[in-house]
């Protein structure tokens, strides 16, 4: 009696891009709305406090803006090249976008910029 190999597994089904890509999205359309919170908190700290406060203190948020505003710049490049360029293919499933790959992602980056930067100006006050 010999026996039949077994069934191979049946074939997954495709994913949902809504259930992929739209979580994403939400967070970097909450990302954006909030740092248009923090450019209107920028313009009222340097038109009105930035006088009291020391030349440090005044560099170290710029440089927050800075940081800020590259995190902003990635996570809509990031998101934009599978909704917007490879829009309606299978490659905007099967092909990692450019700001995902490693070493290109500036996540870990802008994080460890920030709270870098946030601790020695906390241990000050």
């Amino acid at each position: 009696m010999s026996s039949s190999p077994a069934p191979p597994f049946p074939p997954l089904p495709a994913p949902d891009v809504r259930l992929l890509f739209g979580p994403i999205l939400i967070g970097v359309l909450l990302n954006t709305m909030l740092y248009g919170v923090i450019l209107i908190q920028m313009l009222m700290y340097y038109t009105r406090y930035s006088k009291r406060d020391s030349k440090w203190t005044r560099l170290l948020i710029l440089y927050l803006l800075i940081v800020e505003s590259a995190d902003v710049v990635f996570e809509i490049g990031f998101i934009f090249e599978p909704l917007i360029v490879r829009y309606g293919t299978a490659r905007a499933l099967e092909k990692t976008p450019l700001f995902l790959k490693p070493g290109a992602s500036g996540d870990n980056l802008f994080a460890s910029l920030l709270y870098s930067s946030l601790d020695p100006f906390q241990d000050q006050q």
